[in-house]
């Protein structure tokens, strides 16, 4: 359905566009601005300094309908432009997102239906998608290696014949990661998400070509997928692609050696790990200024966090770490900081980047710690821009889990 049909509703501080389908659960669950949107309560599952997703339950006359929400809280110039670019106009990641799902659905692709996007005219964009059935590839592969060699090989020629209508039809991915590909058990059929970096429809070169399919090489473990069915999933894609392609030694030569330049990224190692682990989940209790994970919600307010993060008064260039003692008597580690930046803002806006504060680093790594099988140690983080260039943030952790 192309995004032109869509609903929309404007106003002076932004606009929301609908999906009619869900039209009924919008307004069941009051859901209307772009604010209402952008404060829905839900669990963190992943994200960045500046965006992350959440997961959220809908309430709707059939019954609860889980989704996921996409928060933009900083829209740099350079993800308008790429947009505008790629042809999607000017645009947030959020609103790129929603266009490209509907390009590749009307292309016969399977991707999870969205629900809602928009702006609040303040920065700030969202996308809300519906949840879809089935697991993550990399968990698939898992249960597939009590099954039979050949069994796993037709699976591998399935997602490879999959693969190959995708790209004839005009559609790549650029992040098609094993992470973002989701296995219906009973069909073999793929759904596949996070479309936030594809282009419009095209005819493929076999560089993209290469390129999608040495993201799906590098993201998974040699323990989960060996040789022989890597071959099977290349085997199957090149005889159903009906574009024309150099021989199967050369295409698998050009994905090795770009799968070889993905796997020097950490976050491509981390997922070809033969064992992870689910992070606890977050809570953003204001914004990215305060995110508390269950362990710290069962032991402060918002209030009371807010008021430990961000005491009244601070000394200017000031930080401190300092341990404090928790309601449940044990103990925890307090950072503060506060940077003063008068020009980092330009310089930020000029490189189309967000700053984000040493803290908010720290919590990305223990929570990555975590899910590598390390025992649970963040409690809470954030960071808050004041005027003058001024930045507060603070990291809370788990001492006596260290």
């Amino acid at each position: 359905m192309p995004v032109e049909s869509r609903a929309s509703r404007r106003s002076t501080s932004g606009f929301v566009t609908i999906c009619p389908k869900f039209q009924n659960v919008l307004s069941t669950a009051g859901l209307s601005s772009p604010r209402d949107f952008l404060e829905m309560a839900g669990e963190m599952i992943s994200g960045h300094p500046d965006r992350n997703v959440a997961r959220v339950v809908l309430p709707a006359a059939t019954g609860p309908l889980p989704a996921f929400l996409k928060r933009e809280y900083h829209i740099p110039w350079k993800d308008r432009w790429r947009s505008w670019r790629d042809g999607y106009g000017w645009s947030s990641m959020s609103l790129r997102e929603a266009r490209a799902l509907d390009c590749a659905g009307a292309c016969g692709v399977s991707v999870p239906p969205w629900v809602a996007a928009g702006e609040d005219g303040e920065g700030r964009a969202f996308l809300l998608l519906a949840s879809i059935a089935g697991v993550e590839l990399r968990r698939h592969l898992l249960a597939l290696r009590r099954r039979a060699p050949e069994e796993r090989r037709q699976f591998a020629r399935t997602l490879g014949q999959q693969i190959a209508r995708m790209h004839d039809s005009g559609i790549s991915h650029p992040d098609l990661y094993a992470k973002h590909i989701f296995v219906e058990r009973e069909t073999n059929g793929i759904t596949i998400i996070d479309w936030q970096r594809t282009g419009l429809p095209h005819h493929l070169s076999v560089e993209e070509r290469c390129r999608d399919l040495a993201a799906l090489h590098a993201s998974i473990a040699d323990e989960l997928a060996n040789g022989n069915e890597r071959r099977a999933l290349l085997a199957a894609y090149c005889e159903a692609a009906t574009a024309a392609l150099p021989s199967m030694d050369k295409v698998q030569r050009m994905i090795e050696q770009r799968a070889a330049i993905r796997m020097q990224r950490s976050s491509v190692r981390e997922q070809r790990l033969p064992t992870w682990h689910d992070c606890q989940p977050l809570f953003w209790l204001d914004g990215e200024a305060l995110a508390a994970t269950p362990r710290c919600c069962a032991l402060w307010t918002a209030e009371e966090l807010r008021h430990i993060a961000y005491p009244s008064m601070r000394n200017r260039g000031a930080e401190k770490s300092l341990t404090i003692l928790r309601p449940d008597l044990r103990t925890a580690r307090l950072t503060q900081r506060r940077t003063i930046r008068p020009l980092g803002r330009m310089h930020d806006w000029c490189r189309g980047k967000r700053w984000s504060a040493p803290e908010l680093r720290s919590a990305a790594h223990l929570l990555r710690q975590e899910r590598l099988g390390a025992a649970p140690r963040l409690l809470a983080f954030g960071q808050r821009f004041l005027p003058g260039g001024v930045v507060d943030s603070f990291l809370l952790e788990d001492v006596e889990a260290a």
